[in-house]
């Protein structure tokens, strides 16, 4: 009968082993896999910050390409207006380089000229971009005030010793504001009477 008692004994011993171990067996592939699954999502993560980071860079990369592109288009549609404006003069062979560099000296780097018509009887037609109109009106008093000056370029004076204005009339024909690309610019048209004596000069 003892015999008996211990075999069982012994035999729930050996079970309870086996359900220790199946236990252990278990909790180990329950954290190996719990540990694999959070290194895949933390690996995932770090890739996809990555790709985010790699995506914003080449925006913005982007972006200041299309800022120098801007620049530039600018410039050359600048430079496209100056030539332009310089084969009108030339076609009319009229002799107005002298009204052309007093013109130059005249403008501030601040204002962009698009377009230029200069006729014989001493009208001056100008178009030109500037970022306010505080340029703008500082441009037309520049025009107001521009004087002639004389070979030695000191300031032409009349008979009565008045200064000889190079612009005796300068008028705003027209002025607005356009927007573009976030960018804000004052177009203007103004028609000036140059005095014929600069076509001397």
């Amino acid at each position: 009968m003892i015999d008996i008692n211990l075999l069982i004994k012994k035999t729930r011993e050996v079970k309870s082993e086996r359900l220790k171990t199946i236990a252990s067996v278990i909790l180990i592939i329950t954290v190996a896999v719990v540990g694999f699954l959070s290194g895949t999502l933390y690996g995932h993560k770090l890739w996809r910050e990555k790709q985010i980071k790699d995506s914003t860079r080449k925006i913005q990369e982007l972006k200041n390409k299309q800022t120098a592109f801007g620049d530039l288009e600018e410039k050359a549609t600048t430079l496209q207006a100056q030539i332009k404006n310089f084969k009108i003069l030339k076609e009319k062979q009229v002799h107005f380089s002298s009204l052309i560099r007093a013109l130059a000296n005249t403008t501030p780097s601040s204002i962009r000229l698009t377009q230029l018509e200069a006729k014989e009887e001493g009208t001056l037609k100008l178009s030109g971009e500037a970022k306010n109109y505080q340029e703008v009106s500082f441009f037309l008093a520049r025009l107001q005030e521009a004087p002639i000056l004389d070979e030695k370029g000191e300031v032409r004076l009349d008979s009565e010793g008045q200064t000889v204005k190079l612009f005796p009339s300068v008028n705003i024909k027209s002025s607005s504001a356009k927007t573009s690309a976030n960018k804000t610019v004052y177009e203007f048209d103004l028609e000036l009477i140059f005095n014929p004596e600069i076509l001397k000069g």
